[in-house]
C-alpha cells in the first residue's frame, strides 16, 4: 500500500514591498511599475505581469521586490528552477523576509532540493515558532527524506497550531504509519478525511489504513467516499470489491469485481470471486470463464478447482467434472468434500466400484453425513453388496429413526431375504415419514402380492401412480396384476 502524501502548502502571497532605504524619484517610479505588474497578476493577466517584471529585473537585477515577485510568478507557472536564482538574490537582499523564505523553500521543494528547502523552513520556525504552515513544511520535507521521527515532531506541532488542517493530519499519519505507529496513523488519516471529505486521497488513505488495522467495517465508508470522488482509482476499486465480497454484499461486490478487471486482471482471487458472484446471479458461462481464468493464473487453487467441478457436475458435464475432481484429489488426498464430489461423478458415470473406493474414507470421516451414507449404501446395493448396504441403512436409522429412504433400504433387504413381515413394516415406516415415496409403495405392493393380498397391492400401486403418473415400474406391475383377472 502506497499512501498519498499531501504537497507543500501553497505559496504565501507577497503583501507589500521589502523595507528599503529612503527612495529617490526614480526608485518610486520603479516601485510603481512593480505594483503595476502585481495588479496585472491580480487581474488574471499573469503573462503580461511576468513580461513586465522580466524587463524590470533586467533593469535592476538586485531589486528585492521585483525579484521576489518574478520568482513567485515563475513558481505559479511551474518554472521552479528559473525561480530559484531570482529568489536567492531576493533572499540576499532581505534575508529575514518570511515571504521570500517560504517561496524559496517551495521552489527548492519543487526542484527536489530538500536540504536547501529545509534550511529555509527551519529558519522560518526559528523566527516564528507558532508558524503552523512552516512546521507543516518542515515535517513534510522530513517525511519525503524518510526521517520519520523529526517528521512526526514537526507535523504534530503543525496540527496543534492548525487543528483544522487536513493536509497536516494526513502527512502526520503517513509519517506515523512509516514509523510503525499504526494506531495513531489510523486515527489521523480518518481525521484528515473528516476535515476534507472532498479529497479522495485522504479518504483512500483512511480506508486502507483501517483495513490494515483489521477494522474492515469502519474502513468501508471511507473507501466508498473515496470511490465517489475517484471511481477510476484501481487500488480503490479492488479494495471495495474485496470488502463487499467479505461482507456478502453480492450485487455491490459483483459490480466492483467487474470494474476491477482492468486494474487487477492478474489476480486469481479476483477471478475466483467473480466466478462465485456470477454463478450466484445464474450466469453459469460467465462463472466458468472466471474460474478457468483463475486457474490459468493459479492452476492448483483448491477452492477454484472445487467450484469449477461442482459447476460442471450440476450442468451434467460429468466427464469434465471427473477430470477436475481427480486433479483436486491428487493435490489434496485428504480433502473429504472433494472425495464426496468425485464419488458422485463416478456414480453418475456408472463407475460404481470407483465411487465406493473414493467415498469410503469420507464416510468414515463424516459419520453424521447421512446423505453421503445413504448414497454409499445405495451404490453398495447396486453392486449387490446387500449386507454392506443394510449396515449403512441401519446406521442412518440409529441416528435418525424416521429417515424414509433408510427404511426403504431396510425394506428392500428384508424383501430380497424373503422376510415379508419385516419388509412390510419397513416400507410402511418409510411411508409414515414420506407418504409420497412411490418406491416404497411399489415395493409394498410386491410384499402384498407375495402375501396373496392382491387387492391391497393394487391399491398401493394405484396410489403410487396418483402421486407420479410417469412411474413406469408401478404401471407395469399394476397392469400385470389387473391382467391376472
Amino acid at each position: 500500500m502506497k499512501y498519498a502524501i499531501a504537497a507543500i502548502v501553497g505559496l504565501l502571497l507577497v503583501l507589500g514591498p521589502v523595507a528599503s532605504p529612503a527612495q529617490t524619484q526614480a526608485d518610486r517610479q520603479f516601485q510603481e511599475q512593480v505594483r503595476k505588474a502585481v495588479e496585472l497578476y491580480n487581474g488574471g493577466k499573469t503573462g503580461e505581469a511576468i513580461e513586465l517584471l522580466e524587463k524590470l529585473v533586467a533593469e535592476r537585477p538586485d531589486h528585492a521586490d521585483a525579484l521576489q515577485w518574478l520568482g513567485f510568478l515563475y513558481l505559479r507557472t511551474d518554472r521552479a528552477k528559473e525561480a530559484i536564482p531570482l529568489l536567492e538574490r531576493a533572499e540576499a537582499k532581505a534575508p529575514d523576509s518570511a515571504t521570500i523564505l517560504n517561496n524559496l523553500g517551495t521552489a527548492y521543494m519543487e526542484a527536489q532540493e530538500y536540504g536547501k528547502a529545509l534550511v529555509r523552513y527551519n529558519k522560518l520556525v526559528a523566527m516564528n515558532p507558532n508558524d503552523g504552515v512552516a512546521w507543516y513544511n518542515v515535517g513534510t520535507i522530513h517525511l519525503k527524506q524518510r526521517s520519520y521521527s523529526p517528521a512526526i515532531d514537526a507535523l504534530s506541532k503543525a496540527t496543534r497550531l492548525r487543528p483544522d488542517d487536513a493536509f497536516a493530519f494526513n502527512n502526520l499519519a503517513a509519517a506515523e504509519e512509516a514509523a510503525g505507529q499504526g494506531a495513531n496513523a489510523t486515527t489521523h488519516y480518518a481525521k484528515a478525511s473528516n476535515l476534507r471529505p472532498d479529497v479522495a486521497a485522504f479518504a483512500l488513505n483512511a480506508g486502507m489504513s483501517l483495513l490494515r488495522a483489521r477494522k474492515n467495517n469502519e474502513a468501508v465508508p471511507y473507501l466508498e467516499r473515496a470511490y465517489g470522488l475517484d471511481p477510476q482509482n484501481g487500488q480503490l476499486v479492488v479494495a471495495l470489491a474485496s470488502e463487499y465480497t467479505r461482507l456478502d454484499k453480492r450485487r455491490e461486490a459483483l459490480e466492483m469485481c467487474e470494474k476491477a478487471i482492468p486494474f487487477a486482471g492478474d489476480s486469481p482471487e479476483l477471478w475466483h470471486n467473480l466466478g462465485v458472484l456470477r454463478e450466484w446471479t445464474g450466469n453459469k458461462p460467465g462463472a466458468e470463464e472466471a474460474y478457468r481464468k483463475a486457474l490459468e493464473l493459479k492452476p492448483n487453487d483448491l477452492d477454484v478447482l472445487n467450484n469449477l467441478g461442482v459447476l460442471l457436475f450440476e450442468r451434467g458435464e460429468f466427464g469434465e467434472a471427473r477430470t477436475v475432481f481427480e486433479k483436486l484429489i491428487g493435490l489434496n488426498p485428504q480433502g473429504i468434500e472433494a472425495r464426496i464430489s468425485l464419488g458422485s461423478v463416478y456414480a453418475k458415470l456408472g463407475e460404481l466400484p470407483k465411487a465406493i473406493d473414493v467415498w469410503r474414507p469420507a464416510v468414515h470421516a463424516q459419520t453424521e453425513n447421512l446423505k453421503l451414507r445413504l448414497n454409499f449404501a445405495t451404490v453398495l446395493w447396486q453392486l449387490n453388496d446387500y449386507d454392506g448396504a443394510r449396515f449403512h441403512y441401519n446406521q442412518i436409522l440409529l441416528r435418525q429413526k424416521n429417515h424414509a429412504e433408510a427404511h426403504l433400504g431396510m425394506g428392500l433387504w428384508h424383501l430380497v431375504n424373503n422376510r415379508l413381515p419385516e419388509a412390510e413394516a419397513s416400507f410402511k415406516a418409510a411411508l409414515a415419514s414420506n407418504p409420497r415415496l412411490v418406491h416404497a409403495l411399489n415395493n409394498l405392493a410386491i410384499v402384498y402380492e407375495r402375501s396373496n393380498r392382491k387387492a391391497e397391492a393394487i391399491r398401493a400401486l394405484e396410489r403410487a401412480l396418483d402421486i407420479d403418473p410417469t412411474f413406469e415400474e408401478a404401471r407395469k406391475n399394476l397392469e400385470r396384476l389387473k391382467g391376472q383377472g
